[in-house]
């Protein structure tokens, strides 16, 4: 759990970082169009947007694969180990009277409905494990003290009231 959380906040990372150069290109592209047509510069232009989509689908597409693979995984190997491990469970605690053979049943039931609701447990925490991590590092740079001069930080402040 602790790898997939690391992993997929890095490949999340990594996929932010490869957007903003494609974000960059497009608008670059369109605020300087007539000088990039005039210098006849649009095959320049062009092959390094279709560089920054391809570093941008590359990470995209390992990042989702990952993704899949590793639900792929618990679905198919670790579901099945929490159902027979409950089967077994609710059969041990039927044999030694605590409960009846109709509520074994029902405990089994509904507990195959969580064990295969386990990769959407997993993907929400990372989220969470996320956004937190965002949330932390906006408190860290709030508490940072003023770079600039006391004139930047005045005519700041005037404007954001």
């Amino acid at each position: 759990l602790q790898h997939y959380s690391t992993v997929s906040l890095d490949l999340q990372r990594l996929m932010l970082a490869c957007t903003s150069p494609v974000m960059s290109q497009v608008g670059s592209f369109l605020n300087a169009l007539d000088t990039i047509r005039a210098f006849g510069r649009e095959a320049a232009f062009e092959r390094d947007f279709h560089a920054c989509l391809a570093n941008f689908n590359r990470v995209y597409y390992w990042m989702h694969s990952i993704d899949r693979i590793v639900t792929s995984f618990l679905i198919s190997f670790c579901v099945p180990c929490l159902t027979i491990l409950l089967g077994f469970g609710m059969t041990w605690l039927n044999e030694v009277g605590w409960i009846s053979a109709e509520l074994g049943g029902l405990a089994l039931a509904l507990g195959c409905g969580l064990s295969a609701r386990l990769s959407v447990w997993l993907w929400c925490q990372a989220t969470t494990e996320k956004f937190l991590g965002a949330v932390q590092r906006v408190s860290e740079y709030a508490d940072l003290p003023w770079e600039g001069s006391s004139n930047d930080r005045r005519g700041w402040e005037r404007t954001r009231r």
